[in-house]
């Protein structure tokens, strides 16, 4: 009954998850919608999302999902409010978020420039010793996303449980509103 007439082939689904056809701003309120309606208190959901969120700034590429998720568990907050933040670490914004991170831990670290591309790239054996190669890379981003998953955990967590709040305040006003007109008309 709900399904499409003509079904998209998988590479439009890909091509969805990559360029909405509804667009950015369209999918961003939607989700926006979706995170208000979930059946939870607006602390666990903005938690969830503040977990996610800053979860996405670490350099665990493909973890991310799973470690919120754990996280957000293990702090009571809500699941697919957690899964929905990792959305923050996406394809457009991973090079900037790795760009920043590495800058600051190299910075933390004392490193003068950080890293040569070039020269790191050009003995690359993952294989022979991983540790030697991971160490320069590895280390800096692991300390330098420390302060920006603390920072996003604050900026996503407090605007996202008063906006939450608000929303549902609203709701509630409208309701009212509206069984107090049907009441009237009777």
């Amino acid at each position: 009954m709900f399904k499409r007439k003509n079904p998209r082939p998988w590479y439009g689904h890909a091509k969805e998850w990559v360029w909405p056809s509804s667009g950015w701003g369209r999918t961003a309120q939607y989700l926006g919608h979706r995170v208000v309606r979930i059946p939870d208190t607006p602390a666990s959901i903005a938690a969830g999302l503040a977990f996610g969120a800053a979860i996405s700034f670490t350099p665990f590429i493909g973890l991310h999902l799973a470690f919120s998720i754990g996280v957000a568990w293990a702090a009571r907050a809500n699941l697919v409010a957690a899964a929905i933040g990792t959305l923050l670490g996406n394809p457009w914004t991973f090079p900037l978020i790795w760009l920043v991170t590495y800058k600051t831990g190299a910075a933390f670290l004392g490193l003068d420039g950080g890293l040569d591309i070039s020269e790191f790239m050009a003995g690359f054996n993952l294989f022979e010793n991983p540790y030697d190669y991971l160490k320069p890379v590895l280390i800096p981003l692991l300390l330098g996303s420390v302060p920006y998953i603390l920072g996003v955990w604050v900026l996503v967590y407090f605007p996202t449980k008063n906006l939450i709040e608000v929303k549902r305040r609203r709701r509630r006003r409208k309701d009212k509103l509206s069984k107090l007109q049907e009441k009237e008309k009777k």
